[in-house]
């Protein structure tokens, strides 16, 4: 309770406060020194989202005993009660008005949750109540607590309980506030649970669920947890509507959530204009065919001009699975509709794996290698790459209602013949790997053959799963990742187009290069993308949107993030590898999958086939020296850098762009 992460200045605080108050009395200073190097090491363990990865990783971090880490441990745990006492003199003070909160938040306090469909943010908790001036509420000392600081009052009634049970009080007034306690703390546990159920129901509803939930602090336990089972219900009344209508319409499984909401709003429009905006929301649910690239995208434009959108009156009573039922009937026009429409839709017929005997894989890279992962993609889709509906990509930001989806949809579709990769399952947290894992084994007992391959970079619960071939891999060798550029690059080039990688020595004019080759045609649709600290997928699919599949469309990335040096801080380097992952994966979704969506909002870019797109990437000249002070570093301007070291460093970081890149000097 005293070490965690959000109570920094808390601790220093108390800290000094206990240095100051022992200054001149007797104490074990070596208790006392070790405290801070304890917490140092115990605040890994502290978090909350720690997944299953960061876990072991933070156990392997403290190495083995004996070490200056387990001795700061050992010795606090072995004087535990004294730091205890030395803390809670310190903070004495502090609680002395604790009584007198805890009996104004009972009397007139409130929990507030409010929940914003905005870019799929979660839920907000925060605590009001009024300080008492002769028994009655004076609006003017109205007090608001975020969650931070109802944390930290929560901390200090535990230690209010220690310090109040050693005094000599009468048995009323520690029965009083031993019953406050209890209330409140009743009441904030079922708080928390009507902030979560609300987080899962705005995952199910992103763009409905606008509801904020008030709980009183003098609501009994049954009353409160009336209302929070009143949420949890709708919650399973809605997954229960999605399973049936997705059963119904079953197209509506390669969708999310928030894709479905937009591509109903432009239906329900009915404007002839919206038809390239259709385009744009189901583009990836076609199979690139690069000789019809632009016939297919006319026919999906001829699709949606011919069809006659879903009567309001018409699908479920539900006015809420409206939206569900509009696209769920597009959807199954849609992909029914021309015959080469038809033929390229995803899964309207079998690839040519089909009639492969079905098995699920366990394949365990090196960490943070993704050279591995693009060939064992590749070897996984038969010297091909898979479709955005065929793939999923684990990150902490994943929900059980994704997860769930991609599930049903291997069980509705693998029957195709199409195998689905579930990528870096390490990084879920442990309750959704545990969901994974029921979803893995459910799947089994109903009798379903998956043709599902689990890619990991770490340690996780999916490789213990039954009925599972687990595959170790070593690093792949760079003689063998050279070999494998010329057997894939072809065929991503026709699709994708080509790639540019412009390199140079400082200031040698690769900017302009670039910007005057753009320039040429005027009348081409280009769009400039600076990769640095400020990069959002969000920003770079809407700058991508702006071209509008218009044939010869130039993108340029300009990359003006300069990775760390020797010299740089540790946390500098960490936050530039953090950035480097986040980057490398959506450059292979964009460039090799061909679809890249941000599943909070909905808002997504398929990279089109067939209309002679260019990409220019400009590779940063990175080769640095250290500043006479502190950490920073500057570009050496020496006529003897080669800046071919620069572009192996570059493609080191950028695997996929060196996969796909032609290199350009300048």
């Amino acid at each position: 309770q005293r070490i965690e992460d959000q109570g920094e200045g808390r601790f220093s605080d108390l800290y000094d406060l206990i240095t100051h108050y022992l200054q001149h009395e007797e104490y074990d200073e070596e208790v006392l020194n070790q405290l801070p190097t304890a917490r140092k090491h115990m605040l890994p363990f502290l978090r909350g989202d720690c997944t299953f990865v960061e876990l072991m990783e933070n156990i392997h971090a403290l190495g083995l005993p004996p070490n200056e880490k387990f001795s700061a441990l050992r010795t606090i745990n072995r004087n535990v009660v004294l730091v205890e006492q030395w803390f809670s003199k310190a903070e004495s003070d502090t609680l002395d008005s604790v009584v007198q909160d805890l009996t104004q938040i009972i009397k007139t306090g409130s929990f507030k949750i409010n929940m914003s469909s905005n870019d799929g943010q979660n839920s907000m908790l925060k605590l009001e109540f009024y300080s008492l001036r002769f028994g009655k509420r004076d609006k003017e000392l109205l007090k608001s607590w975020s969650e931070e600081e109802i944390n930290d009052f929560t901390r200090k009634l535990g230690l209010l309980g220690k310090r109040e049970g050693k005094q000599e009080k009468g048995e009323n007034a520690d029965n009083r506030t031993a019953s406050q306690v209890h209330n409140f703390q009743s009441i904030f546990k079922i708080a928390r649970k009507v902030q979560n159920v609300l987080n899962e129901l705005n995952d199910l509803r992103p763009n409905i669920c606008t509801e904020s939930v008030e709980i009183s602090c003098s609501m009994s336990d049954f009353e409160a947890e009336k209302l929070y089972l009143s949420r949890k219900d709708k919650v399973t009344e809605w997954k229960k509507i999605l399973v049936d209508i997705r059963t119904t319409h079953d197209k509506l499984l390669l969708l999310t959530i928030p894709k479905v909401y937009i591509i109903s709003e432009k239906l329900e429009m009915r404007q002839t204009s919206k038809v390239s905006s259709l385009v744009k929301e189901v583009h990836h649910l076609f199979r690139p065919i690069t000789c019809a690239g632009v016939k297919l995208l006319e026919d999906v434009k001829e699709c949606i001009r011919c069809y006659k959108p879903l009567d309001r009156d018409q699908g479920s009573s539900d006015s809420e699975a409206v939206p569900f039922e509009r696209v769920g009937h597009f959807l199954d026009y849609l992909m029914a509709s021309s015959e080469l429409v038809k033929n390229c839709a995803v899964y309207s017929s079998n690839p040519a794996s089909a009639g492969n005997e079905f098995n699920t894989v366990v394949h365990i890279l090196p960490e943070q290698e993704q050279r591995s992962k693009l060939v064992i993609l590749n070897e996984i889709y038969k010297q091909k790459f898979p479709m955005p509906s065929e793939v999923f990509r684990c990150c902490k930001e994943s929900t059980e209602e994704e997860l769930g989806v991609f599930f049903r949809r291997i069980s509705a579709f693998s029957a195709k013949g199409s195998p689905f990769a579930l990528v870096d399952v390490h990084l879920l947290s442990l309750r959704l790997q545990e969901f994974t894992a029921r979803c893995h084994k459910g799947a089994i007992q109903l009798g379903k053959s998956l043709n599902l391959n689990y890619i990991s970079s770490g340690p996780s619960l999916i490789q213990d799963l039954p009925y599972v071939d687990v595959k170790k891999y070593s690093a792949i060798a760079i003689e063998d990742w050279k070999e494998f550029i010329p057997k894939v690059r072809p065929l991503l080039v026709q699709k994708t187009g080509k790639v540019h990688l412009v390199y140079g020595k400082a200031g040698d004019g690769k900017t302009h290069y670039i910007l005057n080759l753009m320039q040429r045609n005027p009348t081409h649709k280009n769009v400039i993308i600076s990769i640095d600290e400020s990069f959002t997928v969000r920003h770079v699919i809407n700058k991508l949107r702006e071209l509008d599949y218009a044939p010869e469309s130039v993108i340029f990335f300009n990359f003006t993030l300069l990775p760390p040096n020797e010299a740089s801080s540790q946390i500098d380097k960490e936050a530039y590898e953090k950035f480097k992952q986040k980057l490398q994966w959506f450059l292979a979704e964009l460039l090799i999958i061909g679809y890249v969506e941000d599943t909070s909002t909905g808002l997504s870019f398929s990279l089109p086939s067939g209309l002679n797109w260019k990409i220019y990437v400009e590779v940063p000249t990175i080769e640095f020296k250290c500043a006479d002070e502190g950490n920073a570093y500057e570009l050496l301007d020496d006529p003897e850098n080669d800046p071919e070291k620069s572009l192996q460093a570059f493609c080191n970081d950028f695997p996929v762009l060196h996969l796909l890149g032609e290199p350009e000097l300048i």
